[in-house]
């Protein structure tokens, strides 16, 4: 079982080094990159885990693919640019202001009401905490859960001035 464990982690290892030459060599979006690199470390995951699953125990590999593959999401959301052209097409993640304040979800009506029912994510509860625009303002913000503070603008960087 070692053995497979060391054979795989030499495959992903050797996928994340074919990643960073694709990078070096091509020109393409982080953001495209960072989706294809999650892709081959999914499958060379999931490649393992079956190589593995024979050899021990199946339960425990598939609660480290989970881990994994959580750690990957997390990495091709930091890889991704954050960044809006339309700030009422904005679908970004963020959802803390410039000053730090958490937002609060937009289908809570406490401690902020609020009427606005257009999001890009298609309804109120699929917007879910982030930085949106509905109002137009002309860029992505959003009610806070401080009582004191009632909206805020996120830091959220127009695209083409990254």
């Amino acid at each position: 079982m070692n053995v497979l464990l060391c054979i795989c982690s030499l495959v992903i290892i050797i996928t994340s080094v074919d990643a960073a030459e694709v990078l070096s060599s091509e020109k393409v979006y982080v953001k495209d990159l960072s989706k294809r690199f999650v892709k081959l470390l999914e499958a060379e995951i999931q490649t393992c885990v079956t190589l593995v699953s024979t050899a021990c125990k199946k339960e425990p590999m598939l609660k480290q693919l989970e881990v994994v593959q959580k750690t990957l999401s997390a990495f091709e959301l930091e890889l991704t640019p954050d960044c809006f052209t339309n700030s009422q097409e904005y679908t970004g993640k963020r959802n803390t202001t410039k000053s730090g304040h958490v937002c609060q979800k937009w289908n809570a009506r406490a401690p902020h009401e609020h009427s606005y029912n257009n999001f890009p994510d298609g309804s109120v509860d699929k917007a879910g905490n982030y930085c949106r625009d509905p109002s137009n303002s002309g860029a992505p913000w959003c009610l806070t859960e401080d009582p004191k503070t009632r909206d805020e603008d996120c830091s959220v960087p127009r695209c083409d001035t990254l």
